[in-house]
């Protein structure tokens, strides 16, 4: 029992263990720390935002004497750009985000199902294509895209940013095809000796088994959507967005009035949704998701 115990302790007491349990240490604060920054930030920008603009020059650490909405209000009656208010920046924001939902439940699903199951000629170079394409920074493509999409006739209208975006090769579609070469053979070939088509083996036993990645894209999706910028003021411009509302508001509000309370008020009901998304759904993203059982 005495050497037993001497083992353990020469083994808890080794240099290597120290070292890592050191290291363990740093990154735990560090992640506390990295987290901490994001929600004082978010703290700091609520508080704020039931100030008035002279109580936020005054002491922008201090907090409200009163908490008053009407920051929240005037975010509602004031916010106004190209013809649309705040609710129909929202409705334009869901439109895109809706239609990339959609896309990530079907095209890189069928893509990658395609590349993972089938060995057709010139399959390779596909797969070298989406690397390369990856690789290359968008806003290197971004002229050629708006002269391709203003000849076609598609400028400020909504079914050319779906076009754009129904591209079902890139990181997603990767990842799809990882999948569903991994996936066994077996249940397929069962489903072809009893007369499945090659739909229903992607339908009934390929696709659900991917559903909890997709999950996970589709929030990713929702988050990159609501907060995208750059789309909607190149392709549609008489159809702001809320994240171009932002934009819209922070000329109005700060630039000729240094009135940032109205500015921080807009920023938090933006944040609302993507919260709210969080918070329901935080296990699911950050949880090791198993696969679901087949019928």
């Amino acid at each position: 029992m005495d050497r037993k115990m001497k083992r353990k302790q020469k083994k808890t007491l080794s240099p290597g263990i120290v070292v890592w349990n050191i290291a363990k240490f740093i990154m735990y604060v560090s992640m506390i720390f990295f987290g901490l920054t994001f929600i004082l930030s978010l703290v700091w920008i609520l508080v704020n935002s039931f100030k008035t603009a002279p109580d936020y020059m005054q002491d922008a650490f201090k907090l409200p004497q009163t908490f008053d909405w009407k920051n929240y209000k005037q975010v509602f009656e004031n916010l106004e750009y190209k013809g649309y208010g705040l609710l129909g920046m929202i409705g334009n924001s869901m439109i895109l985000v809706l239609w990339g939902w959609l896309v990530a439940l079907t095209l890189p699903h069928m893509a990658g199902y395609v590349m993972a199951r089938f060995n057709f000629k010139g399959r390779k170079l596909i797969e070298k294509a989406v690397w390369v394409s990856m690789i290359i920074p968008v806003i290197g493509t971004g002229s050629s895209a708006l002269w391709f999409v203003s000849r076609i006739g598609l400028y400020d209208n909504f079914l050319g940013v779906f076009l754009m975006n129904a591209g079902s090769l890139g990181f997603s579609s990767i990842i799809y095809t990882s999948m569903y070469k991994g996936m066994s053979k077996s249940y397929a070939e069962a489903a072809y000796m009893d007369g499945a088509s090659e739909w229903m083996v992607f339908t009934r036993i390929y696709y659900p088994q991917a559903l909890p990645v997709t999950f996970i894209f589709l929030v990713q999706s929702f988050i990159a959507t609501w907060g995208d910028y750059m789309t909607p003021y190149l392709y549609l411009p008489n159809h702001p967005t809320f994240a171009l509302g932002l934009q819209q508001m922070q000329a109005q509000f700060v630039d000729f009035g240094n009135d940032y309370p109205v500015l921080f008020a807009a920023i938090v009901i933006s944040l609302i949704p993507v919260l709210t998304l969080y918070l329901l759904f935080h296990k699911k993203i950050t949880g090791n998701v198993a696969l679901g059982a087949m019928k």
